[in-house]
C-alpha cells in the first residue's frame, strides 16, 4: 500500500513535521510576507544578475565582516573557513529559489538548528544575517539602478526572502536552544538529587548521614512542638568493643561489619522510623509518633537481633553486640536536651554491662 502525503512528508522532510510547518502555516508564513508565486520570476532575475554573478565577492565580503567581529572568532578557525565558505555559498545559490517549496522550508530550518549546536549567540546570528542581506542588495549592478521600479523591487523581494529564511531559522534556533536549556535544567535536577543524596546518606554504612538526622530531628521539633499530642523518641546505638574488631581484623573488615550491623538494624525497625550514622560506630534512631514504651520494644528487637545474626567472614564468625539509649521527646525540647538525654540513658547501658538497653522519659 503506498504512503500518505503526510507520511512521505514526516519521512522526508523531519523538520516540517517536527516543528508543525503544514501548507497552511507554510502558506500563512508567504502571505504574512507578502511573497506570492508571481515573485518567483523576479527572484530568477535576482540570480541571473546579481547572486550568480556577484557571489564569490559577497561570501568574501562576508566573512571579511565576520572575522571583524572579536565575538564571532572563535567560531571561525582558519582551518575551516573554506568549508564554511562553499556552504555558504550553496545557501547563496538557492537564496529564494523555489521559495513556496516544502524543500526549502526544511533547508531553512536546518540552518537554525547548526548554527545553535556551534553556541552561535542570538545577537551575533541576527548581525550576520542582516549584514549578508546587506551585501546581496549592495550588489545590484548600476545596470539596474536606472530601472528604478525593478531596481525597488529585487530590494523588496531580497528584503522578504531574507525575513522568510531568517523567521524559519530562528523558529529552530530558538526551540533547539529551549531544548538544550531544558536538557541542563534537567541535568541540574539529576545532579541536585545526587548531591542531596549524597548529603542525605552515610557513604560507608548506607544509612541516613548525621547532618541529616540533625535537621530531619530538628524540623520535627520546630513544626510540631505546638501540638499538645506530638511524641516521638529517639535511641542513641553504640557498638560494644568495636574497636577491638578493627585491632584484630583490620580497618577494612570493620568498615564491613559496620555496613551490615547497619543493614541489620535497618531491618529491625519500622518503615516510619529513621536510622542514621551519628558518628564513628554510633547510631541514632528516630521514632516519630511514638512513647516511650514502643521505643524501647523496638529497640529490644534491634539489640537482639544484632546480638543474634554474627557477620560470617571467611572462616570467621564475628558477633557484635550494641547499647541503647533510649529518650522520650519532652515539649521544651530542642535537639541538644534530647540528644543529651539518650545519650545520658546510653553511657548507663554502657556502665551495666553493655548489650542492654537504658531508657530514659
Amino acid at each position: 500500500m503506498p504512503q500518505s502525503t503526510e507520511v512521505k512528508t514526516a519521512k522526508n522532510l523531519p523538520l516540517l513535521a517536527k516543528y508543525g510547518f503544514d501548507e497552511p502555516r507554510r502558506q500563512a508564513f508567504l502571505l504574512h510576507l507578502d511573497l506570492k508565486p508571481s515573485d518567483r520570476s523576479l527572484v530568477d532575475i535576482l540570480h541571473d544578475q546579481v547572486i550568480a554573478p556577484a557571489a564569490s565577492r559577497i561570501i568574501d565580503d562576508f566573512y571579511q565582516y565576520l572575522l571583524g567581529i572579536p565575538q564571532m572568532r572563535k567560531y571561525l578557525p582558519a582551518n575551516v573557513i573554506p568549508r564554511l565558505k562553499r556552504t555558504q555559498e550553496e545557501y547563496l545559490l538557492s537564496f529564494g529559489l523555489e521559495f513556496n517549496t516544502p524543500y526549502y522550508f526544511e533547508y531553512r530550518l536546518r540552518i537554525g538548528i547548526a548554527h545553535e549546536r556551534v553556541g552561535l549567540t542570538m545577537d551575533l546570528y541576527l548581525a550576520a544575517y542582516r549584514q549578508l542581506t546587506m551585501l546581496i542588495i549592495s550588489a545590484i549592478p548600476a545596470s539596474l539602478h536606472t530601472r528604478s521600479e525593478i531596481h525597488k523591487s529585487l530590494i523588496n523581494l531580497i528584503l522578504k526572502i531574507a525575513a522568510l529564511d531568517s523567521s524559519l531559522a530562528m523558529e529552530t534556533y530558538v526551540a533547539a536552544r529551549i531544548a538544550s536549556m531544558s536538557e541542563s535544567i534537567a541535568d541540574l535536577q539529576e545532579q541536585q538529587q545526587e548531591l542531596t543524596i549524597e548529603i542525605q546518606r552515610d557513604a560507608l554504612t548506607g544509612t541516613h548521614s548525621r547532618r541529616h538526622v540533625i535537621e530531619h530531628l530538628d524540623h520535627m521539633i520546630h513544626s510540631k512542638q505546638r501540638q499538645s499530642d506530638f511524641k516521638f523518641c529517639i535511641a542513641m546505638l553504640d557498638l560494644d568493643h568495636f574497636k577491638k574488631v578493627n585491632d584484630t581484623y583490620g580497618h577494612l573488615v570493620g568498615d564491613r561489619l559496620l555496613h551490615y550491623i547497619a543493614a541489620t538494624m535497618q531491618q529491625s525497625i519500622r518503615s516510619i522510623d529513621l536510622l542514621g550514622r551519628y558518628g564513628g560506630e554510633e547510631f541514632i534512631i528516630i521514632f516519630p509518633d511514638t512513647d516511650i514504651k514502643t521505643a524501647c520494644l523496638i529497640a529490644e528487637r534491634v539489640r537482639n537481633n544484632v546480638s543474634a545474626n554474627p557477620y560470617i567472614i571467611d572462616e570467621h564468625s564475628i558477633t557484635s553486640t550494641i547499647s541503647i539509649g533510649v529518650s522520650e521527646y519532652h515539649h521544651d525540647d530542642n535537639n541538644e536536651k534530647i540528644l543529651q538525654r539518650a545519650d545520658a540513658a546510653l553511657y548507663k547501658a554502657k556502665n551495666s554491662g553493655r548489650n542492654c538497653i537504658k531508657c530514659q522519659n
